[in-house]
């Protein structure tokens, strides 16, 4: 059997050593992964985040890697004591997991943003690069440290580009270990100090290990001591003041956000940071600080889930993506035959559950496998793989200002939709808008939106209003703003509520009267130019990017503001 020089290497070199070394670079992965997700979440809460934030993000992390990786490799050849130099590189990281996790929550304060402002496009840039440029510059340095380790372990038959290879591989290894514990453990269970403090005595351990391989042992049992004293320090940390420092940064997180509404609750789920606060009696549930709906809210929801319904002369089957509690509460009042109700994550119904008045939370249970039927899936894939058809199918989302929430607005999407119509089906979808002024910023925005799903259905009606609702179809005289159709409508059906008045509702509630409406659908129809939003040209989550720009008033697209043509991209 022939040997190769690379099994030679392995064999010839010290079996400790090389398992020390393995378990080191191990672990050196499965930290740098959990920092790095850790503060990715943070930031997104802080940020209000979208793939904008996580190129900043990863910009900065991987800057601060690349200028790590350029200085260690300066000194590395110079280097006596390698195993010494990473010990310290690791401390460093150790002590680094907490600190930037109080700072990233406590930005807002520090950068005196006001309430419920959005951080300026200048301030996200300083302050990702300020946060994470250091941790990163560590993770860089330990890598040129780590081969010249590795390589001095190894045979020097063996080539040295193998024996690099073999840290990248190991530090690949965990990695992916981190990432999967993080994802299916850890996320769920344990707050993010309580992680930061975990991983740090995972490290402190493996430090134990590595100062086997050391060459100076005056120096190694300083570096022992250190080490002991993190260890205690972080056990300590860990079980008795992760809690509190989570709580109190939490607290200070949120009154930065929302100064005036009371933290009822906050936890992480895989998907996202999960809030309810109250104000006044009113429950509101935050995704990433994002508000994402009030309850209890009949005065809105009532009117809505009235009005949707009602843009359909006889809808049995509905599809809601998104939406909430509350409008299913009042869609579930009309004589329907099945409602599929999409909701990603199996947490936020949880904790909304947590906090519904009994009488609602009654009303969702006894309609549970009966009329209404939770799925906890992605919309987008349910639309595309289910085998029903609808009547009506309503997208109840955010605005498109992130590039996953954007295809649920995207031309492909529409088409998926029709699909799964029934003949004379009905999409309804949500937009924000204007009630008085189309400016170029919110014209084209919400214009793009209008232009994709004329190019998917042959009637689009659009609501006058703040946030416009949108209706689409392939019938004729289905959907409608005529308030006596929509009363006629509404009265077959037999619905009792008290916070809904037909018309009266629709007219007061969606700016429905004719000169609004006719004001928003002349402004939509005399653009000058005309967008198509897909998955492969998302022209309107580019819109909302400007709008931010706007709002945020720090530019980041040329000009003095408005909306040019930019016919590279387009």
């Amino acid at each position: 059997m022939k040997i190769t020089p690379a099994a030679a290497g392995w064999r010839s070199a010290s079996i400790h050593q090389n398992f020390y070394l393995i378990i080191t670079f191990l672990l050196f992965g499965f930290a740098s992964i959990i920092a790095q997700t850790v503060y990715i979440r943070e930031f997104l809460v802080i940020f209000f985040g979208n793939e904008i934030c996580l190129g900043i993000i990863f910009a900065a992390w991987l800057m601060g890697i690349t200028l790590g990786a350029a200085v260690g490799a300066l000194v590395t050849d110079r280097l006596k004591w390698p195993v010494e130099l990473l010990t310290l590189i690791l401390i460093a990281m150790c002590l680094l997991l907490p600190i930037e996790i109080y700072v990233i929550r406590l930005s807002r304060s520090f950068l005196n943003i006001t309430i419920g402002q959005q951080i300026s496009f200048r301030s996200l840039v300083y302050l990702s690069f300020f946060t994470l440029a250091p941790f990163g510059f560590l993770i860089g340095a330990a890598f040129p440290v780590a081969c010249k380790i590795y390589k001095g372990s190894s045979d020097q038959l063996v080539d040295p580009a193998i024996r690099i290879g073999w840290v990248y591989v190991w530090e690949s290894l965990g990695s992916l270990a981190g990432g999967i514990a993080f994802a299916f453990f850890l996320v769920e269970r344990f707050n993010a100090f309580q992680i930061a403090f975990l991983t740090g005595c995972l490290i402190s351990g493996v430090i134990f290990l590595l100062l086997k391989t050391g060459a100076l042992p005056m120096f190694k049992n300083s570096l022992k001591i250190i080490n002991l004293l993190l260890l205690v320090g972080y056990l300590y940390c860990l079980l008795f003041q992760a809690g509190p420092w989570h709580n109190f940064t939490v607290k200070q997180r949120w009154q930065s956000l929302n100064e005036k509404i009371q933290l009822r609750e906050s936890l992480d789920s895989k998907y996202e940071n999960l809030s309810v606060g109250e104000y006044e009696g009113q429950m509101t549930l935050y995704g990433n600080g994002h508000p994402v709906f009030s309850f209890p809210d009949d005065y809105t929801y009532a009117p809505l889930a009235n009005f949707l319904l009602t843009e359909h002369p006889s809808p049995q089957d509905i599809l809601l993506v998104g939406g909430n509690e509350s409008l299913l509460k009042e869609m579930l009042k009309h004589p329907v035959n099945r409602i599929d109700y999409i909701q990603l994550d199996p947490k936020a119904i949880e904790l909304i559950n947590k906090y519904l008045e009994p009488k609602d939370r009654q009303i969702i249970q006894e309609n549970r496998d009966k009329k209404l039927f939770i799925h906890y899936v992605d919309g987008r894939y349910f639309v595309k793989h289910t085998k029903r058809k609808y009547d009506l199918v309503i997208i109840d989302m955010p605005d498109p200002a992130t590039a996953m929430i954007n295809r649920f607005y995207t031309l492909d999407f529409f088409n998926e939709v029709k699909r799964i119509l029934k003949d004379g089906g009905v999409l309804a979808t949500r937009s924000r808008s204007a009630v008085n002024y189309f400016g170029d910023e919110i014209g084209t925005y919400v214009g793009s939106l209008y232009d994709t799903l004329k190019e998917a259905f042959l009637y689009v009606l659009v609501t006058p209003g703040t946030e416009a609702h949108i209706f689409a179809t392939d019938a004729p005289e289905t959907i409608t703003f005529d308030l006596n159709i929509l009363d006629r409508r509404f009265k077959s059906r037999g619905v009792s509520t008290d916070f809904f008045v037909s018309p009266f509702s629709y007219e007061s509630q969606f700016y429905l009267q004719p000169n609004q409406i006719k004001f928003t659908a002349d402004s939509l129809v005399q653009r000058k130019y005309s967008y198509l939003n897909t998955d492969l040209k998302p022209v309107t989550y580019f819109f909302n990017l400007v709008l931010w720009d706007t709002i945020t008033q720090a530019p980041i697209t040329s000009g003095q503001g408005g909306v040019e043509r930019p016919v590279s991209f387009f």
